[in-house]
């Protein structure tokens, strides 16, 4: 696909607030098999899901890896996708309970429970995430602490 034909696939699917993958495929019929004329047979062999699922980077995809170099980088991927949930998580969870903090002692809230677990969460994410920085530090990834 030349870049100029990208460029359209994107801008088209950016007119119309939809994913490109919209465009190519069915995502409404997600178990259909993939129907693009002149695709190579290991691709169109794939349902729809699979290849939304391949073309997203994931792993459970129709595509598997050929190489261990490239099993590896689609591994270092899912783990940067997931440091990106954590951190966004540990954002939110940082906020309730600052949020609980600012709440005048008199307000109408309710007692800290043992169903209360935002703090168990934080310490929880917070540990993920460093697992994932040494994990993505270690092999080469750029990725900073915050």
């Amino acid at each position: 696909m030349g870049t100029s034909l990208r460029t359209v696939l994107v801008n088209i699917a950016a007119a119309l607030r939809v994913s490109p993958l919209f465009i190519l495929a069915p995502l409404g019929s997600p178990h259909e098999r993939l129907d693009l004329p002149n695709i190579t047979p290991a691709v169109s062999a794939m349902s729809v899901a699979e290849f939304d699922a391949w073309v997203s980077g994931l792993t459970n995809g129709g595509y598997r890896p050929v190489t261990p170099d490239e099993s590896s980088e689609r591994t270092q991927l899912e783990a940067l996708r997931e440091l990106l949930a954590e951190r966004r998580a540990l954002h939110r969870f940082q906020t309730v309970i600052d949020l609980e903090k600012e709440l005048p002692a008199t307000a109408n809230r309710a007692p800290a429970s043992e169903w209360d677990t935002t703090e168990l969460r934080l310490e929880e994410t917070k540990r993920r995430i460093s697992q994932l920085e040494i994990y993505l530090g270690s092999a080469g990834w750029g990725v900073d602490s915050q």
